[in-house]
């Protein structure tokens, strides 16, 4: 009699799973797969929102952060924010700002809210004032501070509109770094945007100040000072290429040699206050030489272009290490390198063309740049770092100096 009340039990067991099955897959029967997308229906202020978590704010506001993906999913097609009684606030804004009211130390709240409204709706103001909002809450987090820089340079071109604010926020963003590493790429990233975007010499001041605070002949000190080297050596080419392309105007024909460019004239015009503190321009008795550029190379004219030797050999030198890199790649790989430069072509390999004044040899597979000597004594520039201002022209324009030809 037990045995088949539990049979009986058992049938019965069965029965409800295959029932509960069968009415689960009818559900999806001939239906298509769709991704979940909704509205928002319930957005509270984050008051009310943190009475009625009853003391579980944080685990409230993940839950409800989850359920609102479906939501992100639907503004990727419709691309309207707008919600009932919301005001001028959109659905995303008054979302994130009942989320971080809830917890306002999670810290993807506010990347999120930053994708949302910038990726998504193209408010880059708000997606700005998010990110940071974040900085506030969690002021050694790299990664809010490293967005909200991206979006100040690209967004707001605050690089270029106000250099001398956008270092100050890359300022604060160093101080905030805790990691030494992170420090330092905040630094490699500042001075990436000066290679980009010519702004003067803003940061040079930041540079020296991160060059005082170095040690000479060492990877970070060493990486600095060829900083400041290329920042001067940008200005000086920009400063003689204007003067160059006035000439060019004025003559209509290009110059040929950086005398012709020296016209008192010309040089009143571009510089009406004076000629400023860095430039390459020399005042001297009856009229203007120029200084070499920071490696101690005198500038020149190429085409009616201004190069800067010692930047020109800088920048081969890193292709050339490239190169190198390439050639270590392919030994590795069991192939062989040509021993000769005159071989390389044949090899596949194409050597770019050295600078005026180089030649380039094969040593031991590696490819050396051999270099006429400058002529002039390259900038100590830090001597320029630990001199203030007048005492920097001072020295600049006592150094060697390049007379008209």
């Amino acid at each position: 009699m037990k045995r088949a009340r539990r049979a009986a039990v058992w049938l019965l067991a069965l029965v409800c799973a295959v029932a509960l099955i069968g009415w689960n897959v009818g559900r999806f029967h001939g239906a298509e797969a769709r991704i979940r997308t909704k509205n928002l229906d319930f957005l509270p202020s984050p008051t009310v929102a943190r009475a009625m978590a009853l003391g579980q704010a944080s685990t409230a506001a993940k839950l409800r952060w989850i359920d609102s993906f479906a939501y992100f999913q639907l503004q990727l097609d419709k691309r309207d924010d707008r919600v009932s009684g919301s005001g001028s606030s959109g659905g995303f804004q008054r979302l994130y700002d009942m989320l971080i009211g809830l917890d306002p130390l999670f810290e993807p709240f506010y990347e999120h809210a930053s994708l949302c409204t910038s990726g998504v709706l193209e408010q880059h103001h708000l997606a700005l004032g998010y990110l940071l909002r974040g900085t506030m809450e969690k002021p050694h987090s790299t990664s809010l501070w490293r967005n909200a820089a991206a979006m100040l340079h690209a967004q707001f071109q605050y690089s270029e509109r106000r250099p001398d604010l956008f270092d100050d926020f890359l300022k604060q963003w160093a101080e905030h770094e805790l990691d030494p590493d992170q420090r330092q790429a905040v630094w490699i990233w500042q001075a990436n945007l000066a290679r980009q975007k010519f702004a003067g010499l803003a940061q040079l001041p930041q540079w020296f100040e991160r060059l005082r605070a170095s040690s000479p002949r060492t990877p970070m000190g060493d990486y600095i000072e060829d900083v400041v080297r290329e920042q001067l050596a940008r200005y000086g080419v920009n400063e003689l290429q204007a003067l160059a392309d006035a000439t060019s105007a004025r003559r209509l024909a290009a110059p040929v040699t950086l005398g012709e460019i020296l016209d008192p004239a010309a040089i009143q015009a571009r510089y009406p206050q004076g000629v400023p503190e860095f430039s390459p321009v020399v005042p001297l008795p009856g009229g203007f030489a120029t200084l070499g550029d920071p490696w101690g190379y005198p500038y020149a004219l190429v085409d009616g272009k201004v190069v800067s030797p010692g930047w020109e050999r800088v920048r081969y030198e890193q292709r050339l290490a490239a190169l190198n890199h390439y050639f270590e790649t392919r030994r590795s790989s069991g192939e062989e390198i040509p021993e000769r430069v005159a071989d390389l072509p044949g090899a596949g390999i194409e050597l770019p063309p050295p600078p005026l004044g180089a030649s380039v040899r094969l040593d031991d597979g590696r490819l050396v740049a051999e270099w006429t000597p400058p002529p002039q004594t390259p900038y100590d520039v830090r001597m320029l770092a630990q001199a203030d201002i007048n005492e920097q022209r001072a020295m600049l324009r006592a150094g060697p100096r390049v007379p008209p030809r």
